[in-house]
């Protein structure tokens, strides 16, 4: 098993950034920023990221998904699921 390397929280927007999501401004960035921060890598990106890739054997996302997105619909999945 290959083990992964940490990243920071800058590192991992980056790597969104080249995946094609949309962290433009620095308020965007702070707000991604904060979002993983607070929800965690994990949760958010690889938990809830298939709707908004380009296909399902690739890492890109469609023009335009921002890290709010994803986690809107990670809500929105978790609240429907609580009402289920």
């Amino acid at each position: 098993m290959t083990e992964k390397k940490y990243m920071t929280y800058d590192e991992m927007i980056a790597l969104l950034q080249f995946r094609n999501v949309c962290i433009n401004s620095p308020e965007e960035k702070r707000r991604s920023k904060m979002i993983l921060q607070h929800e965690g890598y994990y949760n958010v990106i690889n938990g809830y990221k298939a709707p908004f890739l380009v296909s399902d054997s690739s890492e890109t996302y469609r023009l335009g998904t921002t890290v709010g997105e994803i986690l809107r619909y990670m809500t929105l999945i978790a609240q429907s699921e609580k009402y289920s």
